[in-house]
């Protein structure tokens, strides 16, 4: 117990977050962003765990783009009003896509003033998300390969 408190001297403070991995961060992220769903407009917004993800449905890539930044602008003066940091290093986009024209596209979304990543894959709540992967060529080659398994 002793040597616990002389280890103490060289602590140095954190006047921020918690430790990663801790039981605790998922219910201080749900109190510290509860609201914030209110400040989206015009998009949808998830909030699980420590993940925020914001989803806009358009045809027109333009009204994606201003919609989205509109967004982040919002949800960036939440944050600091409520004395958080988004880091944008490690936010990005992803476009979900089945027209091949816009699948290489990189839209242009800001997370304070930093051009975001766009990223092809990305995992989320387990689940690896990839842009190349179109349900509908892979669901009819699994049901025949179960076709085959099972002798229908």
């Amino acid at each position: 117990m002793r040597r616990h408190f002389n280890s103490l001297k060289n602590l140095k403070g954190s006047y921020q977050g918690i430790p990663q991995g801790s039981v605790l961060s998922p219910t201080f992220f749900s109190l510290f962003v509860a609201g914030m769903e209110k400040m989206v407009s015009s998009c949808n917004i998830d909030l699980f765990a420590d993940d925020v993800v914001i989803l806009k449905n358009d045809k027109d890539v333009i009204k994606i783009e201003n919609s989205l930044n509109e967004n982040m602008v919002a949800i960036q003066s939440f944050a600091e009003e409520h004395k958080l940091n988004f880091n944008p290093a490690k936010s990005f986009t992803c476009i979900f896509t089945t027209n091949g024209h816009m699948f290489n596209l990189q839209p242009k979304i800001y997370l304070k003033g930093n051009l975001l990543e766009t990223t092809k894959s990305t995992t989320y709540l387990g689940f690896t998300l990839d842009t190349g992967l179109i349900v509908a060529n892979i669901l009819p080659n699994s049901l025949k390969r179960e076709e085959s398994v099972f002798n229908y």
